[in-house]
């Protein structure tokens, strides 16, 4: 619920109305095996619960009546484009699935493209980032302030995109973006204990990070002179020799 919470005000100091900020409430973790089975309803780890209605209550927009929500896969790209359709977009932030290992973040962009071509909708752009880079936790690594590069590819396939868009953040939009990340409960340090076995694990974690120098603090990586994404073309986008370079293994 705190998280629910989160997704629902921190939009709104960037100047969002509240009414234009929606949570669908699909469940953490459950992407990928609501993927792989398209008939079997995700569930939440903590709740046991597979009603996503609980946590779509908190939304001040109010979705239509007509849509049947369920924890489906079906549901969720039925659900994207509706928006896709009620919004008409021209642009689109997600994560590139291809250089993103957290599965909610792959499957969600995944959903994205399912539905942008079941709609038929590509009057767009799609800036796409990664939050969780495969090859190494440290990227982007850098003094807070400092600019964000390519990332490294170690001799892999190249990366698709059909133009890259990178504009500055002034030192005090940074410090916005701080504070918004802050603002984020599961994001602060040392915060992410929910039982005995995960307190434990986070301090093995933590004692890793100091021993051998590898901390990869989100708010280091995160707030940097710059913002940096691969641009790809709607039209482009639906294409299945693209979608299969963005999806990746």
């Amino acid at each position: 619920k705190i998280r629910v919470w989160n997704s629902l005000t921190i939009p709104q100091l960037a100047g969002i109305p509240a009414e234009q900020a929606i949570n669908l409430g699909y469940f953490d973790a459950s992407l990928s095996a609501m993927h792989d089975d398209t008939l079997a309803l995700g569930s939440s780890r903590y709740l046991h619960t597979t009603d996503i209605r609980l946590f779509r209550s908190s939304n001040c927009h109010h979705l239509p009546a007509s849509m049947t929500p369920a924890s489906s896969w079906r549901s969720l790209v039925n659900d994207l484009g509706w928006l896709l359709r009620t919004i008409q977009p021209t642009i689109i932030v997600s994560t590139y699935p291809a250089i993103d290992y957290h599965k909610d973040h792959k499957y969600t962009t995944i959903a994205l493209l399912q539905a942008m071509k079941e709609f038929q909708y590509d009057n767009c752009q799609l800036w796409l980032y990664t939050n969780h880079y495969p090859l190494t936790k440290m990227y982007p690594d850098g003094p807070t302030g400092s600019q964000i590069s390519l990332p490294p590819r170690f001799g892999k396939k190249p990366i698709y995109f059909d133009q890259l868009e990178s504009f500055p953040l002034s030192p005090l939009l940074q410090a916005q973006k701080a504070l918004a990340l802050d603002a984020m409960n599961d994001l602060r340090p040392d915060t992410q204990y929910r039982t005995v076995c995960a307190s434990w694990k986070q301090f093995w974690q933590n004692l890793q990070d100091k021993l051998f120098l590898s901390a990869s603090d989100y708010f280091r990586k995160s707030v940097r002179s710059n913002e940096l994404f691969f641009v790809i073309d709607g039209r482009n986008a639906i294409k299945p020799a693209v979608r299969k370079q963005l999806v990746g293994s």
